[in-house]
């Protein structure tokens, strides 16, 4: 679980951000945790399956090969936690994540995917997924990635940790200087939509704009933030709306 601290000895005062509530374990008696396993790929769904096969906490309520299968099978089985990949063939995983918490609010996702990419893991938590999962994990380690998203806090594998705080500390070094206040009013529509994890031309899509005009705002923008990557931009968006989240309380 990650949590921030703000010195020794006082009240830690909360943000609304995810990745920082806390656990809470379910009771025995509880009903168990209803979960949906979402992959492209057949081999991946069954070896999933097969290691959530046997626990007395688990519900298995089905599998989904698509975005748009997974969406309306979590919604019409109310799953408690998604599983998913980052990548489908009629979308990505980031997507998929944001349509099942745009219908549902109280749907747990966790990202399960082999992909140890910054970039997919940002795209992952601008979406709004609640775990980060890479398909090498032990059997222990999932069943308890699980447990722990469904009572309620977030869990990043232990991979995605230093990758993480090294992409973290790049856009941070980046963008210090400068700040989003210099951006135009189209930029900054378009970097929550980067940090999402859209690609140029969803972007100009959603925006009614060019492929090449976005191109050109990009350009711009990474100019005035002085960085390089999606992966900064995307960085410096997310903290920016944890500071503001932070002050907010």
């Amino acid at each position: 679980m990650i949590r921030k601290t703000r010195g020794c000895g006082r009240p830690q005062r909360r943000s609304t951000i995810e990745w920082e509530k806390t656990y809470s374990p379910r009771s025995r008696s509880s009903p168990p945790i209803r979960v949906l396993i979402a992959d492209g790929e057949e081999v991946a769904r069954i070896g999933v399956r097969t290691m959530l096969e046997g626990e007395p906490d688990f519900l298995i309520l089905g599998e989904a090969a698509t975005l748009a299968d997974t969406v309306s099978k979590a919604r019409q089985a109310k799953a408690d936690v998604v599983l998913l990949e980052c990548e489908f063939s009629d979308g990505s995983g980031a997507e998929a994540c944001r349509r099942l918490l745009e219908g549902n609010p109280s749907i747990r996702v966790i990202m399960l995917t082999m992909s140890n990419a910054t970039s997919t893991f940002y795209a992952a938590v601008g979406a709004g997924t609640h775990g980060y999962v890479l398909k090498d994990v032990s059997r222990t380690e999932l069943l308890r990635s699980i447990r722990i998203v469904a009572g309620g806090a977030s869990y990043l594998h232990s991979e995605m940790v230093n990758q993480a705080f090294t992409a973290l500390q790049g856009g941070l070094e980046a963008g210090r200087e400068t700040g989003l206040h210099r951006l135009s009013p189209q930029e900054r529509r378009i970097m929550p939509l980067v940090a999402e994890g859209k690609t140029n031309k969803e972007i100009a899509l959603q925006l009614s704009l060019s492929d090449k005009t976005v191109k050109s705002y990009l350009l711009n923008l990474f100019k005035k933030l002085r960085i390089t990557r999606r992966t900064q931009a995307a960085v410096l968006y997310i903290q920016t709306q944890r500071r503001s989240a932070a002050a907010e309380v």
